[in-house]
């Protein structure tokens, strides 16, 4: 029978349980790869001119799309790297201040202090979803029958 049943009659669980080394390894390597992509995605399109930018993109709030983009960053890095949360929050914070200094230097882009705070936003909604994932999720222990 496959209904989450094992060979002798006992409790399989459909899905691995979270501390299965395996299954947490893979969730690491997919989220640094995601992590890394994402922040060059998001270098990539915050020094492109403005016209370059495809239609509709970016035609919603821009300080929101700076929390969101970080907020998104964040979640990965620390998916990636859960032991180094605080350096992945520095460096993301660091790389925010580099990409406004970068804008203002293209001539194209201005760089903007709100900007950078909109960015240390989402960097903090991270940490708090974050904190909010281990409170609730990370200490459970997989129940036994």
């Amino acid at each position: 029978m496959s209904h989450g049943l094992g060979q002798n009659g006992e409790h399989s669980p459909a899905l691995p349980p979270m501390n299965d080394p395996v299954l947490l390894q893979r969730i690491s390597r997919l989220s640094r790869a995601g992590f890394w992509l994402a922040t060059l995605a998001f270098l990539i399109l915050a020094l492109l001119p403005g016209e370059r930018l495809p239609p509709g993109l970016f035609d919603w709030w821009d300080k929101a799309q700076h929390a969101l983009a970080f907020l998104v960053l964040g979640t990965l890095g620390f998916t990636a790297y859960p032991a180094r949360h605080w350096r992945i929050s520095l460096g993301l914070g660091l790389f925010g201040a580099f990409v406004e200094f970068a804008q203002a230097a293209t001539g194209w882009r201005s760089g903007d202090v709100q900007d950078w705070l909109a960015d240390a936003t989402g960097i903090l909604l991270a940490l708090a979803l974050r904190a909010i994932w281990r409170a609730n999720f990370a200490s459970r222990r997989p129940v036994s029958d």
